[in-house]
């Protein structure tokens, strides 16, 4: 992106640079979390006792599945942060072009800020 974006006066500004830290933000936040939801210990039926075997099979059953959606979560996110910057880079485009055409035919601040 080679500007901010933005109309003057509407507080809207978002440098190439800061979008880039935005999607290195999500991306590490993606990967801390996913390494938090590795890092939950699994659970061994044995340890719910031997009475209780099917019980602790169902509760590490549990524990897989709840692991499972965490790290796919995260994962999930981890896929945002190239869609954020795209998304600025796009509205970049979009706002370059609206300003010019709004340049052209005289609108004031159509010029970009």
């Amino acid at each position: 992106m080679n500007g901010n974006m933005g109309a003057p006066g509407d507080g809207v500004r978002m440098s190439g640079d800061r979008v880039a830290g935005v999607s290195a933000e999500v991306t590490g936040r993606a990967v801390a979390g996913e390494g938090s939801w590795a890092a939950v210990p699994g659970f061994r039926p044995e340890a719910a006792g031997a009475a209780f075997i099917d019980r602790g099979a169902r509760l590490e059953a549990a524990v897989e599945a709840m692991r499972g959606r965490g790290r796919r979560a995260y994962d999930g996110l981890s896929e945002y942060a190239p869609a954020v910057a795209a998304q600025f880079a796009a509205l970049d485009d979009v706002d370059a072009s609206s300003g010019a055409a709004a340049g052209r035919i005289g609108v004031p601040g159509g010029e970009r800020a």
